[in-house]
């Protein structure tokens, strides 16, 4: 079994993450940025863990620090698996 969808839900907006022949790719929208698409390689983790950032940031409304980025990061690994 494979997980194939994961929604976020934050006080700022929500997220959709799928996986997607070797890509990982996140819709989300806020109320202060509207909607907004990314998509990653399932094989490139620095640009994974700058996404993990970017929805951090977006999502929770604030930089958060490693540890608050590191959940956003894990859901990002587990649909790249």
């Amino acid at each position: 079994m494979k997980v194939m969808k994961i929604e976020i839900e934050s006080t700022e907006g929500g997220a959709t993450l799928r996986r997607a022949e070797g890509l990982v790719k996140v819709q989300w929208v806020t109320a202060a940025h509207g909607a907004q698409e990314r998509q990653v390689g399932a094989r490139d983790l620095v640009r994974q863990a700058a996404l993990a950032g970017r929805l951090q940031r977006e999502l929770d409304g604030y930089r958060g620090t490693a540890g608050d980025v590191e959940a956003y990061d894990r859901v990002i690994e587990m649909l790249a698996d």
